[in-house]
């Protein structure tokens, strides 16, 4: 409904001001991603890249201003390389393993709505622009108490045995924020209809998230109930802090 009701908006709009040889409207596909060498190095990703994929609409509304709309799309495997804290239990249990084993799945939508600024040489949706948005981010994570779990010692008997915590709450957690995008781009046009659009975007709060992360050394033991939670946070951050793009989309 939101799409169309933008859609609908860019074409009440006079196609004599606004748009590009008087198409104001253009919808496509859009490639994000940064650089995720250390998180590769240190085991937290598969891939020394984190990457996004986005489909968008956007709309000329004046001469050199255009909205949008997006919504990126994106899943990782999280191979749980921070430090968990399973010692609890009224002292019955001492811990063996140090880190969970298994991994735990992320999934993740942002919802973008943003508009796009033009410089004062060129025409919405060709050339440079500065772009400014807000994002609702939304993510699940899933986990597999079989596979992920903390090897502990039981000293509740006359001998101590080996066994398994894998309570890490809900199998299935939602989480949600919203956060601040600005950037700059540039966009050029072939054959009238089709738009090349590059550049990169940064979200304040994820990036905000990373730095403390980074200046407070935040590597600290999390108790089995929080340890999913704030973990993915991290990662979700990692994923969305500081993006380059692509875009390819068609002109009407």
């Amino acid at each position: 409904m939101l799409i169309a009701a933008l859609v609908f908006s860019f074409l009440k709009v006079n196609s004599q001001a606004p748009g590009y040889m008087g198409k104001k409207i253009t919808a496509g596909y859009g490639f994000h991603f940064n650089p995720a060498f250390s998180n590769f190095l240190l085991d937290y990703a598969d891939s020394p890249i984190n990457t996004l994929h986005e489909f968008f609409v956007e709309g000329a509304t004046r001469k050199k201003t255009m909205l949008g709309f997006s919504v990126k799309l994106y899943k990782y495997t999280y191979n749980n390389i921070e430090f968990v804290n399973a010692e609890n239990y009224n002292g019955y249990y001492s811990q063996i393993d140090v880190r969970p084993q298994g991994t735990y799945l992320i999934r993740g939508k942002n919802f973008e709505l943003y508009a796009k600024f033009f410089k004062s040489q060129y025409l919405a949706p060709w050339g440079k622009y500065f772009r400014l948005g807000l994002s609702y981010n939304s993510y699940e994570t899933v986990y597999n108490p079989n596979v992920m779990r903390v090897q502990v010692r039981d000293y509740r008997g006359s001998v101590p045995t080996t066994r398994y915590i894998s309570d890490f709450g809900p199998l299935i957690q939602s989480y949600n924020y919203l956060d601040i995008c600005f950037g700059n781009g540039s966009s050029r046009i072939f054959g009238n209809r089709i738009v090349l659009d590059y550049g990169y975007n940064i979200n304040l709060i994820a990036m905000s998230r990373m730095a403390l992360t980074w200046l407070l050394d935040d590597y600290s033991y999390d108790a089995t109930d929080e340890y999913i939670k704030n973990t993915s946070a991290k990662r979700v951050a990692a994923v969305n802090r500081f993006n380059f793009y692509f875009k390819l989309g068609y002109l009407f």
